[in-house]
């Protein structure tokens, strides 16, 4: 026989523990119940400074928690963004959803973050989802492969939405945007001021923001009058394996870049890392640049050279289209383009008469 003593019962009975209700918080607070609610729905200008406090005190002490459910049923904002990202584990994507996680309790909002996989339908699960559980608004962090067959059956959720780290300024919702073309060319201005005339570059198709870098490095280096070689630019999977494989590319060729720009920082670490494993000194025989700065730049060796993005500050301007109303507008120019910013580490030096024996490898 299982006895169940006293205290156990206790236990269960505290977990079943009726709810504490807002005539409850207001009794214990000393005031009106209307009062009470003004409070902690965050209606504070009708209320004293220590009344607020006295409401806050009660609340805490009987572990009052609000009805989100019913404040978003009653048209009032819940507090709660959601956030979908493409894949958790993309370093630009993390470091947004840090900026964005730590940023938002300030100006009043709790976040609930998912992951979309890569995949188109799991994102418009997701954000039905969050539209259900009633949450004021989505943050959708970093593009999805096939993303153009996503837009006209996200529109029809009808919920305010701001993106972050994706291509183009015609996107049917508000977004963050960086200038990608100045990137590029405060990459290709370092290089050429180092001596480097013969630029190679690593990109993908995968993601549109990120194929945007190849087209616009041609056009910075025609804008430069440097050559462009079209076998210079390689294509690859957006991995660490695509990274190695567009280097031994450009390596196979007759003659070499002196330097290369990768279209991220996965693929230029991994290009160090190749060249390493290759005994390719980084940056006395090649000079690589990467883009995005995310942590794992400054650590690998040699430290990487990048564009950086400025993630806090899409995470600040995000929330603010949310606390300003400009997310939920059905006006145009809700686009902010943030300028990036070029950090020199110790993967780029000029060029030297070794890297033109670099071919054939």
């Amino acid at each position: 026989m299982i006895r169940i003593t006293k205290q156990q019962s206790v236990g269960v009975d505290s977990a079943f523990a009726r709810v504490p209700t807002q005539a409850e918080v207001a009794r214990l607070a000393g005031v009106s119940q209307t009062t009470a609610s003004y409070v902690l729905s965050g209606v504070v200008n009708r209320v004293s400074l220590a009344t607020q406090e006295r409401v806050l005190r009660a609340a805490e002490q009987l572990n009052y928690q609000p009805n989100l459910l019913a404040r978003g049923l009653r048209g009032s904002s819940t507090g709660l963004l959601g956030v979908i990202v493409r894949d958790i584990s993309a370093g630009a994507v993390g470091s947004v959803c840090r900026a964005l996680l730590h940023g938002a309790p300030q100006v009043g909002y709790d976040m609930v973050l998912t992951d979309a996989a890569d995949d188109v339908k799991t994102l418009l699960r997701l954000a039905g989802l969050m539209k259900s559980r009633l949450c004021d608004g989505i943050v959708l962090v970093g593009e999805l492969p096939e993303e153009d067959i996503l837009w006209e059956d996200y529109a029809r959720l009808g919920i305010p939405t701001v993106a972050i780290l994706h291509g183009g300024d015609d996107l049917p919702v508000a977004s963050v945007l960086l200038d990608n073309e100045q990137g590029i060319r405060l990459a290709v201005e370092h290089l050429r001021a180092l001596g480097h005339e013969h630029i190679g570059f690593v990109g993908s198709s995968l993601l549109r923001g990120v194929r945007q870098r190849a087209e616009l490095f041609r056009a910075v280096m025609r804008d430069e009058g440097l050559a462009v070689r079209e076998h210079d630019v390689v294509e690859v999977e957006l991995s660490r394996e695509g990274g190695a494989a567009g280097l031994v590319e450009l390596l196979g060729r007759p003659r070499p870049p002196t330097a290369v720009i990768a279209a991220t920082d996965l693929l230029a670490c991994a290009m160090v890392h190749e060249a390493a494993r290759r005994k390719i000194a980084v940056p006395e025989q090649l000079s690589i640049v990467g883009f995005d700065d995310v942590p794992e730049a400054s650590i690998t060796w040699p430290p990487l050279t990048t564009v950086r993005q400025p993630f806090k500050d899409f995470a600040v301007r995000a929330l603010e289209m949310f606390t300003s109303g400009a997310a939920s507008s059905t006006r145009a120019h809700r686009h902010v383009t943030l300028p990036p910013e070029l950090v020199v580490r110790e993967s780029t030096a000029a060029p030297t008469r070794t890297a033109d024996r670099l071919g054939g490898r």
